[in-house]
């Protein structure tokens, strides 16, 4: 357990993201139109795959593709079944779930944070007697006494017995939080650590540390600080809460290998929702009994299969676009032409934007404005805004404007890529895809 320094209380509520499995371009629905054109050098490279977002939801700063790429780092050395070691060995490319607060040490995360841990709380019982091979969760409840005008935003760490260090956030403003982990083994007189911290925009601070010596009757501590109780899983309630999330899994498992993308909308069809569910689903079996037990690994490979297949569909998919496009292409009123790139590092897409009619084209991506995405066969599509010399997002009734748009996909002066032109639907027309080409 890390000894940290007990900083300033906040005035403010936490910043910490909760879990997430996928990232990606701005999601709507429209007509498509795509220019083909080159990055001119190097740009910020993308973090490492760390989901960002509880429900799938895309942004507008990171690839959504690559966020199943295996992490850069070794696989570690596996152990003995049924052991935390065991579990990180057999963990998927994918299967680092939490995102927690920067300002705290990273654990191993040898398994996931199940997602209702408040439910296999409610599930388990006090501790009693030795556990071998347990799940345990413990709930932490402080007293908002640590934000000004909000509930505590709870980061919590916990080791018990031998196990790693195990650590997760709370909700925000709740003044509570739970952390758990299989493959618990615990004797009678053995030792549980815990630290609890209030978590803010620049760092973290300590509300409570404590050690508890394990009576084989109950794990529990109560101080000034926050309430910790800790509860137990194992033989055949754990069975039955594994086999229910088991059925869940394999629902979602089963519409994931389903999903066929789509070139023709602005996402691609990317199943945002479906990844979601077949990637939470399955690491809550790994939350309960870790990654090496063979309900939690069988359905982890077949998720990893369904995300390669998706990569795969979706170097197809770019490969069709960049193929059929055109030097210009009209969308609505909007004709565009004349693209070009420059890096000075960052690279940037100009392109010309002429509006025919008599109404202002708004770049919002509603009431039938248009939006842009640039896409790469290594990202797919990445939502970007473009803006005039004087930063307006809008043309002019008959008028042609240089437009600038920032293209974060783009790596290297090599990488092919592609920026879409979309008409968000309309009461009147369901707008249509074309493809364009630059010059």
């Amino acid at each position: 357990m890390s000894p940290y320094p007990v900083p300033p209380r906040s005035t403010g509520g936490g910043t910490s993201l909760a879990i997430a499995v996928v990232v990606g371009a701005l999601v709507f629905s429209g007509a498509v139109a795509l220019f083909v054109v080159r990055s001119c050098g190097s740009v910020t490279k993308q973090p490492p795959s760390e989901p960002l977002t509880a429900a799938g939801d895309p942004t507008d700063t990171a690839p959504m593709f690559p966020a199943f790429a295996p992490p850069n780092e070794p696989t570690p050395p596996d152990g003995p079944p049924h052991s935390p070691q065991a579990s990180a060995h057999a963990r998927p490319p994918w299967g680092r779930l939490e995102k927690l607060t920067i300002h705290a040490d990273k654990t191993s995360q040898f398994a996931p944070q199940h997602s209702k841990p408040l439910e296999t709380f409610l599930a388990g019982s006090p501790l009693a007697g030795d556990l071998e091979n347990a799940y345990v969760v413990c709930r932490a409840t402080t007293y908002g006494k640590h934000d000004t005008f909000r509930g505590d935003d709870l980061h919590v760490r916990a080791q018990i017995g031998d196990t790693p260090e195990i650590a997760n956030d709370g909700p925000e403003d709740e003044n509570l939080g739970f952390v758990s982990a299989p493959h618990v083994t615990l004797r009678k007189d053995g030792n549980a650590k815990f630290e609890v911290y209030d978590r803010y925009l620049t760092g973290m601070a300590l509300i409570t540390r404590a050690a508890v010596s394990y009576e084989a009757a109950g794990l529990s501590s109560n101080d000034v600080g926050a309430a910790i109780e800790c509860r137990a899983l194992s033989g055949a309630p754990l069975a039955k809460l594994v086999d229910g999330t088991t059925k869940l899994a394999d629902d979602a498992i089963a519409k994931l290998a389903h999903v066929k993308l789509d070139g023709t909308t602005p996402s691609w069809g990317w199943p945002y929702q479906p990844v979601q569910d077949a990637v939470r689903t399955t690491g809550d079996i790994a939350a309960l009994v870790g990654w090496d037990e063979p309900h939690a690994r069988t359905r982890a490979e077949k998720v990893t299969s369904s995300l390669a297949a998706l990569e795969d569909q979706r170097r197809k998919v770019f490969d069709e676009l960049y193929a059929g496009a055109k030097p210009e292409v009209r969308v609505e009123s909007l004709t565009v032409s004349s693209i070009e790139t420059s890096c000075n590092p960052r690279c940037v897409v100009r392109a010309q934007l002429k509006n025919d009619s008599d109404k202002i084209v708004s770049g919002l991506a509603f009431n039938g404005g248009i939006t842009f995405y640039v896409a790469t066969a290594r990202t797919g599509p990445i939502s970007v805004s473009f803006a005039d010399e004087n930063g307006l997002q809008q043309i002019a009734a008959n008028s042609t404007i240089k437009a600038t748009f920032e293209t974060t996909p783009l790596s290297s002066a090599d990488e092919k890529s592609i920026l879409g032109v979309c008409a968000a639907p309309t009461l009147i027309h369901g707008g249509g895809c074309k493809v364009l080409r630059v010059r």
